[in-house]
């Protein structure tokens, strides 16, 4: 198997870059997506677990003529966790792996879950049009993801809520009650609150955001990421300042301008670094 250490990487979030949210891969992307892994790896970045990402993108790697196993990285919550390809089990296995409340310890990340479930209750009592569904919270090893309709609602909830989330800011409320109890606990600088997608919010341990994939590639002659939640509280904000906006970090509107910004700007540019 060829050493690929020395290609670029080029880094994608998942849901509203390379998918529809938490719906499977834009199929028009795998053309694209295997004509940029001739001269890069690729990496999926994303807020979501594995599974999720397995669900969702599996077809890259799955589809006769897809991207290379070997050149494929798999970096759920944040790039804390790293998935490789292992040809011996013929499966993705995890490689690297942090543990959210080994690091914070116990009694803080109990108290962080207390805190969440009392500002949502507190919410929903004084705002009836938020239609809640179940799994609220979802611990994730190295996150913790909060979701105020809960995971287990239908695409047709998840689609109200955004609508209502946009007119109300119901996430930016929860994020500001969130971090002022945190403050007050004096763990304002040592936890992170993001929106995560667009339906929850993502908790995790200062530093720990998506910069954190980068450390896996330090030796890489270009580094690239594509993302849609790159301004504001949005959980790709803080990898793409710290790449080169409009160089080497971009902002997509969803799928397809994904597509046309692998077409018109990362295959050459990886290219030149190959």
């Amino acid at each position: 198997m060829n050493d690929r250490t020395n290609y670029p990487i080029c880094l994608f979030d998942m849901d509203g870059t390379l998918t529809p949210a938490r719906k499977k891969l834009d199929r028009r992307l795998l053309a694209d997506m295997c004509q940029l892994a001739l001269h890069a790896d690729v990496g999926i970045v994303s807020g979501s677990p594995f599974e999720y990402i397995e669900q969702q993108c599996s077809e890259l790697w799955t589809t006769i003529g897809g991207i290379p196993t070997n050149a494929l990285y798999i970096l759920p919550c944040n790039g804390t966790q790293v998935y490789r390809f292992d040809h011996t089990v013929g499966e993705f296995t995890r490689t690297v792996n942090n543990n959210m409340i080994e690091h914070l310890g116990s009694g803080v990340f109990q108290n962080l879950v207390r805190h969440c479930v009392d500002i949502l209750s507190e919410y929903a009592l004084k705002n009836d049009e938020l239609h809640m569904t179940g799994n609220f919270l979802s611990y994730r090893g190295s996150m913790l993801n909060w979701c105020p309709i809960g995971r287990d609602s239908s695409h047709e909830q998840r689609s109200k809520f955004v609508s209502y989330d946009r007119d109300r800011e119901c996430r930016f409320y929860l994020r500001k009650r969130l971090m002022r109890r945190l403050h007050k606990d004096g763990l304002g600088k040592a936890i992170v609150c993001t929106l995560g997608g667009n339906t929850s919010l993502d908790i995790y341990p200062s530093g720990w955001d998506k910069t954190f994939a980068l450390d896996h590639f330090t030796t890489r002659p270009l580094k690239t990421f594509v993302g849609d939640k790159c301004v504001e509280e949005g959980n790709d904000r803080t990898i793409y300042e710290a790449l080169d906006p409009e160089r080497t970090s971009f902002m997509t509107s969803g799928p397809e301008e994904t597509r046309i910004i692998i077409t018109t700007k990362l295959v050459q540019a990886v290219a030149l670094h190959h």
